[in-house]
């Protein structure tokens, strides 16, 4: 093949180097979000099916101060107690119908007179009777959930106002009056109690968690891929413009 056939060869391919160096840096972006989101299918696959094992075993009694909530995250609990205030601290959030309103949490002394910080339900304003009066013994029964985390869009608990946005187990004692060593650290999402309908609504778990991340992942595959098929277009067409 002589100089002048090795050189048409060349040319039938002429993307640029501006192009080449710009979608290599899209392809860099787009492989790694890829790659990211496929990494994350395993762990949250374990994760869902962690919630649906706790919600379907037998009810356990609460874990001690000194264990880790995040082993008992989901599970099933009962426990006798007693309320100790009828104030509840609201924080503001959606039900599970997405509609706007607060979660109204109240502090229950149980036998070894710990408390639990459990979750009464959810209501449209920020203010109700709780359905139990205070200093009556019961039964009470649950969910229970390690707190809460702010979102990225989520605003800052203010507990010096009683102003909450997120289910921090620590700022919910505080607007509670309780003191650092009186309350266990994690909360009781509680099942939907008698006298609640109308009012507070109960059994506010939310366990219709999506799990899209191998969705994800082939979508950013998939428009890297696209982006390849162009870039071949583009170059090819460029030579052949230049062959002109």
């Amino acid at each position: 093949m002589t100089d002048n056939q090795q050189a048409h060869q060349l040319a039938r391919f002429a993307p640029g180097t501006g192009l080449t160096v710009t979608v290599s840096i899209c392809l860099i972006i787009l492989l790694s979000l890829g790659t990211w989101q496929a990494m994350k299918v395993g762990p949250k696959t374990a994760f869902l099916k962690t919630i649906e094992t706790g919600l379907s075993a037998e009810p356990t009694s609460l874990p001690s101060r000194d264990e880790n909530p995040a082993i008992y995250d989901y599970r099933r609990v009962t426990f006798e107690g007693s309320l100790i205030s009828a104030d509840s601290a609201p924080v503001f959030g959606t039900n599970l119908d997405g509609d706007g309103g607060y979660h109204h949490y109240a502090a229950i002394q149980d036998a070894t007179g710990q408390i639990v910080l459990v979750n009464f339900g959810w209501a449209a304003t920020d203010k109700v009777e709780l359905p139990v009066a205070v200093g009556a013994e019961k039964t009470f029964s649950g969910v229970l959930r390690q707190g809460a985390k702010p979102g990225m869009m989520t605003l800052e608990n203010n507990v010096a106002t009683k102003s909450l946005y997120v289910a921090n187990i620590d700022d919910i004692a505080a607007v509670l009056g309780l003191g650092a060593e009186e309350y266990y650290n994690f909360r009781v999402m509680l099942d939907p109690m008698p006298g609640t309908a109308g009012s507070l609504v109960g059994g506010q778990v939310v366990v219709e968690i999506p799990n899209n991340h191998l969705q994800y992942a082939f979508t950013w595959y998939g428009i890297a891929g696209s982006l390849i098929a162009v870039y071949l277009i583009m170059g090819f067409s460029r030579a052949r413009k230049t062959q002109k």
